[in-house]
């Protein structure tokens, strides 16, 4: 079995998790990360910063996370985030919009669950809830619900 932990770099520079035909993670800060984010029907994101040592622990945490939501339900086609904030107006400023901009300045290791830039739940630090803790409550959000824009296209259709 391939790891999900090989990755390369996409045009923007960004490191990419292959999984199939889509990418399972993307890296980075700015304009082009945030859009993906925000147009992803089921996003999971974690909030980097390079200088944190709390958040360096986090980011293993929620690595391993990744790969163990691909292996145990990749139909819940989850897209997976992590956004280096740290000097990135544009990234900044997408927190302050979803209302979460503390996350910015925690060094934390912050995660975000959001559906089409719909926060949907949050979490200071990986590190409160361990890799068992992320994968739960990604199940727990998105296991047995259709992908939200196919919800919001049969409730339209009903009408």
């Amino acid at each position: 079995m391939q790891s999900l932990i090989h990755s390369w770099r996409g045009q923007s520079g960004a490191a990419r998790l292959p999984q199939g035909d889509r990418t399972v993670l993307r890296e980075g800060s700015g304009a082009e990360i945030i859009a993906a984010i925000r147009e992803t029907p089921r996003a999971l994101t974690f909030v980097s910063v390079p200088w944190s040592g709390p958040e360096r622990h986090a980011r293993q945490v929620f690595r391993a996370a990744v790969s163990r939501l691909e292996d145990m339900c990749p139909e819940l086609d989850i897209r997976f985030f992590i956004l280096e904030v740290d000097e990135d107006e544009a990234s900044r400023h997408w927190l302050a919009s979803i209302g979460l901009p503390q996350f910015a300045s925690a060094g934390a290791g912050s995660v975000v669950w959001s559906e089409r830039n719909r926060v949907i739940s949050s979490e200071i630090t990986a590190n409160a809830l361990g890799t068992a803790g992320v994968v739960a409550r990604s199940m727990s959000l998105w296991q047995g619900r259709s992908e939200p824009s196919a919800a919001r296209d049969s409730a339209h259709r009903e009408k």
